[in-house]
């Protein structure tokens, strides 16, 4: 997706969690953190250990992250792009609820019966 339209459709369909993701950034740089690029979203490391989240045409990772957690959720900033308002309820939240699972279950010493990229909305 061309770097223009991915810009277009982030601020006009979707414009919620670009927001959202917006103030996520302000708040990040007034803490000093530095805005990187990756593809065509800016993102944020912050903490270690925990992964990744995208709001918008942002996202925030962990120190360390690797490539494909930065691909994984530049992949949820371009969902935003199609979703558009519908991303929260159809994406993020699903999304969300599934990291939860796979967390608690390795805290639990309980083995996940499928990758985590399997659901639709996640590979």
């Amino acid at each position: 997706m061309k770097t223009s339209l991915y810009n277009t459709l982030s601020w006009t369909w979707g414009i919620i969690m670009t927001i959202i993701g917006a103030i996520a950034a302000a708040v990040c740089m007034a803490l000093g953190c530095k805005p990187q690029k990756h593809a065509g979203a800016t993102y944020f490391v912050i903490g270690e250990g925990w992964g990744g989240v995208s709001l918008g045409c942002f996202f925030f990772c962990s120190k360390g992250a690797n490539e494909h957690t930065k691909n994984h959720e530049f992949g949820h900033s371009l969902q935003n792009c199609i979703w558009g308002p519908l991303f929260p309820f159809v994406i993020a939240i699903p999304s969300a609820i599934r990291y939860w699972k796979f967390t608690t279950n390795a805290k639990k010493g309980i083995p996940n019966t499928e990758a985590y990229d399997d659901a639709w909305f996640e590979g």
